[in-house]
This record gives structure tokens, C-alpha cells and sequence, in this order.
């Protein structure tokens, strides 16, 4: 958990402070935030398409190679516009903001179960498996 939060603790200190709060940490970290037995090995950061073309101006470097195009602030820490199966709004909308996003949100467990549900990897389904057991 602590690696967790020294990745929010670099994407916080690097984001603008007006894009900061329109900023949803997703991916496998809000699991580890729940209390879930899941350490994520970098940390996924969900924004408007507006918000990530601004900082891609801005110079971070995007990587078009992946599936979905994504900018990396390091090898740790990538911010994305799009993930299946999940809309940006509704995920910002049903995020939460616990201390430790420090100003960003935090996706709800549901939009992540929607991502993992549309990429179907092992990892996901695995991580579907813990999911459902957590939430009985």
C-alpha cells in the first residue's frame, strides 16, 4: 500500500491543480483503497479527453502503441481517456474522494468491475473473482 501512495502522492504533485480533481484513479488501485488484498504494480488515472490532450500539449509523452492511447508520466503512472466498457462522466460522477487520492477521485468498485467485465484478461477475471467474494 505504501507504493500505492506514493504513486497518487507523484501524480498529485504533477498534475495541474485545476485537472487534479477532474482526475479519477482507476484500474486495480481503488481495490487496494477498498482494503482488497490487491497491489497494483502502477497506478491508472482516468480524465476527459480535453484534460489529457492538455497535458499531452503540455508535453507528457504519449504511448500509441498500447490498445488505447495513453500518456505516461513515468513507467509507474499512465493516464488514459478512454477505458472500456466505463464512461468518464458517470465515472467521475460516482467517484469518491478519500485523503489518500489527495484531490482526485477514486472510481467505485462497480466501474471497475465494468472495466474488468470488457477486457475479460486473466488478470481481470481473477480480479472479478476477488471482487464478487468481497462484496457478499
Amino acid at each position: 500500500m505504501d507504493h500505492l501512495l506514493s504513486l497518487i502522492a507523484r501524480a498529485a504533485s504533477a498534475l495541474p491543480d485545476d485537472v487534479r480533481p477532474r482526475t479519477v484513479v482507476f484500474g486495480s488501485a481503488p481495490m487496494a483503497l477498498a482494503g482488497l488484498p490487491r497491489v497494483p504494480g502502477d497506478l491508472d488515472l482516468f480524465m476527459s479527453r480535453e484534460d489529457y490532450l492538455r497535458l499531452r500539449e503540455a508535453g507528457w509523452e504519449e504511448e500509441l502503441g498500447a490498445p488505447v492511447p495513453r500518456l505516461r508520466l513515468d513507467s509507474e503512472i499512465e493516464v488514459i481517456s478512454a477505458f472500456p466498457g466505463v464512461d468518464f462522466d458517470e465515472a467521475l460522477a460516482a467517484a469518491s474522494r478519500p485523503p489518500a487520492a489527495q484531490g482526485m477521485a477514486v472510481a467505485s468498485l462497480e466501474h471497475v468491475v465494468a472495466y474488468k467485465r470488457a477486457l475479460s484478461r486473466p488478470k481481470d477475471l481473477a480480479d472479478l473473482e476477488m471482487l464478487e467474494r468481497w462484496c457478499r
